[in-house]
């Protein structure tokens, strides 16, 4: 049975001594648990850096943290940290075993996940090809799985399954995580010390899978490929994967991939919800600048906002990204200023929820102006429309309005007909914003 992975290399490297190195980011204000640390770290690696500065405690357990680590940026390495008592912070250093091998896997990545999405496959089906491609091009390593204490890192990392034609569960699971981030699709590795392997998660269609490439290779020809393990709900996972303990896997993807990632996924896929350098930031408040952007492509205008880059805006506090946007809705009379004499719009207060149901009943084609609904009944008027339920509205009336909510109402809005009787999806598809093949996959 093919169970065998490595557990990669703690390098606990202690040093109190004073400086600490200086080549660190600098440390984060507040102190950070191991999985904001590994998300930190994760998002180095990713820019091609190889070290954070973070404030922590006393009791931080590094190795959770390199285990989180390996979760979110899969391949094989150590990490090396030093701590300083007196600002309680540490800088952590990933060792990379074989780094110009780690990046020759990627580039071999980068040209699989391209030459695959220029099939013109759905997401599930790009999925299944990697799964498949891994299965026809990499052999299980068995040499490696009789002698794993003589070992090299390669059977272990992505470039063993990816390049080098044969590897053990951890190389399959981390070439398997390296073609989604080249697709971009989200998709994280997970290991299990109870069963001595790993295997990968994936969010897809609104929720989270399990691809266990490795099981589903039967390295028989005349058995062929197996979907036995593919994209499977953790229920069905947990029942063919007995004695797996996911405590870990669950914490980080309930923070990776949160209440509402689905509909921000779905927005972020047709090109309507870009999110920020940290991501989508579902727990946050949105503001009126970023709901007046919302606003502009679901008018379907982002391209003519922005060609007109130089149109007057009679306010002084709007940042250079947002003008564009908030100065066509201005001219059309979809959105106010806060004060007339002083210049403001207030671009970074908060938007409520009736506020932006309000942005978005606009996006339909009803005019508040003209006596359509009324802005502080903004969701009792989509109840009206069925662009909500009942139960809908009481769900977003219930919870505080942040990103996600956003998200929530804005993928809701666009199922919903305008007022010309059509459904937005479809009058967007017209405009070019999207094509109606992507409409109908994710929504």
């Amino acid at each position: 049975m093919k169970t065998m992975k490595r557990i990669t290399a703690l390098l606990l490297l202690l040093c109190m001594v004073l400086p600490l190195p200086t080549l660190a980011a600098p440390a984060s204000a507040q102190p950070v648990d191991e999985l904001q640390a590994a998300q930190q770290l994760a998002a180095v690696l990713r820019q091609g850096g190889t070290e954070i500065t973070v404030r922590v405690s006393a009791a931080f357990d590094y190795k959770l943290c390199l285990e989180y680590s390996r979760m979110l940026y899969p391949d094989y390495y150590g990490m090396a940290w030093s701590w300083n008592p007196h600002a309680q912070t540490a800088v952590l250093r990933a060792e990379m075993a074989e780094p110009e091998k780690h990046n020759q896997a990627w580039n071999e990545a980068k040209r699989v996940a391209a030459s695959m999405q220029g099939r013109g496959l759905s997401e599930t089906e790009l999925l299944r090809a990697f799964h498949d491609y891994l299965i026809e091009n990499c052999t299980y390593d068995f040499d490696t799985y009789r002698n794993m204490s003589i070992a090299g890192p390669e059977p272990f990392s992505a470039y063993g399954a990816l390049l080098g034609g044969k590897g053990v569960c951890d190389s399959y699971s981390a070439a398997f995580a390296m073609l989604c981030a080249a697709a971009d699709i989200p998709c994280i590795y997970v290991g299990s010390d109870e069963l001595n392997h790993s295997w990968n998660a994936v969010f897809s269609g609104g929720r989270v899978y399990f691809i266990d490439v490795t099981y589903d290779d039967a390295d028989n020809p005349a058995i062929g490929i197996r979907y036995d393990h593919f994209m499977k709900t953790r229920e069905e996972f947990l029942a063919s994967h007995s004695g797996w303990k996911p405590g870990t896997c669950d914490r980080l993807t309930s923070v990776i991939w949160p209440e509402n990632y689905g509909a921000a996924r779905i927005l972020y896929r047709l090109g309507l919800f870009k999110g920020s350098d940290k991501g989508f930031e579902l727990s946050r408040q949105p503001r009126r600048d970023e709901a007046a952007v919302m606003l502009t492509r679901f008018l379907g205008l982002e391209e003519e906002a922005l060609a007109a880059q130089g149109t007057a805006l009679p306010f002084d506090d709007v940042s250079t990204f947002y003008r564009p946007y908030i100065a066509l809705l201005y001219e059309r009379g979809l959105t106010t200023g806060t004060s007339a004499e002083g210049r403001t719009y207030t671009p970074g207060s908060a938007v409520t929820a009736q506020q932006y149901m309000t942005f978005m009943l606009r996006g339909l084609g009803y005019s508040d102006a003209d006596g359509d609904f009324v802005w502080s009944a903004a969701l009792e008027k989509a109840v009206e429309l069925g662009i909500l339920s009942a139960n809908e509205m009481a769900y977003v009336k219930g919870h505080a309005f942040d990103r996600g909510m956003m998200a929530y109402l804005s993928v809701k809005t666009l199922s919903a007909r305008t007022a010309s009787g059509k459904p937005l999806y479809e009058e967007l598809a017209d405009k070019g914003v999207f094509s109606r093949a992507l409409a109908a996959e994710v929504l």
